[in-house]
């Protein structure tokens, strides 16, 4: 699979009938595919956001966010994008967006992706995957812990009632 996408047997073109790509997510450019798609879809993610909030907060629960970044956005190493995703290709830095919408509603962000990069700038691409080879989306058992550790980090003084939620960061 990674040698089609090497050489071009396979792209990540989206379907403009149904652009369900997840790279929609990251304003994936394409002449063929309507750009106030990826408008509407943040729009939609954004009002989920809000009732999601106003559900947690009527329940007197606290919802926190963190954003999980694809492989191949999380560093430059050849293994990190053994499909070949054209990254210029992408016009939105979702990390930012979600981050953007989880401040403007008092939400608090956990920012794991600073984590991430700090963990492979220290042991490498090849020593650290992060994520299950061949795989941008699912973390294997170092990168759980990893996103694991900083939440706990984030929410210990929440948890035991020194920090109100919204202090969380």
């Amino acid at each position: 699979e990674f040698a089609k996408y090497g050489v071009g047997l396979l792209d990540h073109r989206v379907y403009p009938a149904a652009p369900l790509s997840p790279l929609m997510a990251y304003g994936w450019a394409q002449p063929d595919v309507d750009p106030t798609i990826e408008v509407r879809m943040w729009q939609r993610f954004e009002t989920s956001l809000e009732g999601l909030q106003a559900q947690m907060v009527a329940q007197g629960s606290c919802l926190v966010l963190g954003f999980l970044p694809p492989r191949f956005l999380l560093g430059d190493s050849p293994l990190d994008n053994l499909k070949f995703v054209p990254r210029q290709r992408l016009r939105v830095q979702a990390h930012a967006r979600v981050q953007e919408m989880a401040e403007a509603l008092g939400v608090p962000f956990i920012p794991v992706e600073t984590a991430l990069r700090a963990t492979r700038q220290t042991e490498g691409a090849f020593e650290a995957p992060l994520y299950i080879p061949g795989d941008y989306t699912h973390l294997d058992a170092q990168g759980h812990a990893i996103v694991a550790d900083r939440f706990a980090q984030a929410l210990a003084s929440v948890l035991q009632g020194d920090t109100p939620c919204a202090a969380v960061q």
